[in-house]
């Protein structure tokens, strides 16, 4: 904390990680608080975040499932369970994002006050696993082509098995990183 004025201070962090496993990070934060008036504050900040994955995101075994789906490449209208096996993925990115706040806090009277800030909240690479009617999408607009039933995929996170009539068999799917998302908004 860092006082500029009597009026204004900064504050600065840095957040440092190391993980044995995974790697390190470095993450910072700022922010600014003025007391424009005595009943009067005006606040900014800005910072960043980082998620690394969990062990079992990064190295657990592969586990069996049963995950409904509509496979539409197969002309199915309807909903199935597919054998569905998830695998983790030692190639799995972290999570990190940035926040920026700006607002104001007015104290009208002693017994009545008023916040108002803005937030925009940006998280990207978003760990999340893949449902197999995702697959079957991505299938569809050519971003994943089906494997065959004896096809060996003991090195292959996602991945779709077909007969030879294009009936799905089996699916395979784990975790990645998302394209994230924003979130913004008004507090009052």
């Amino acid at each position: 904390a860092m006082p500029v004025t009597d009026d204004v201070e900064v504050n600065v962090a840095v957040r440092y990680d190391d993980y044995s496993d995974f790697g390190d990070n470095t993450a910072p934060k700022i922010s600014l608080r003025w007391q424009a008036l005595d009943n009067l504050v005006v606040r900014a900040s800005y910072s960043e975040a980082f998620r690394a994955p969990g062990l079992d995101e990064l190295n657990a075994a592969d586990s069996f499932s049963a995950e409904d789906a509509i496979d539409y490449v197969n002309g199915e209208t309807t909903s199935k369970q597919f054998d569905t096996w998830y695998r983790a993925n030692a190639d799995l990115g972290p999570e990190t994002s940035e926040y920026t706040n700006f607002g104001i806090a007015w104290d009208v009277t002693d017994n009545f006050g008023i916040k108002l800030d803005y937030f925009n909240l940006k998280i990207d690479d978003v760990i999340q696993t893949k449902t197999v009617q995702a697959l079957i999408e991505d299938e569809q607009r050519g971003e994943l082509t089906a494997l065959s039933a004896d096809a060996d995929t003991s090195n292959t996170t996602f991945y779709l098995k077909r007969s030879p009539s294009g009936k799905l068999i089996e699916a395979g799917t784990g975790y990645y990183n998302g394209a994230g998302f924003d979130i913004e908004g008004i507090d009052l």
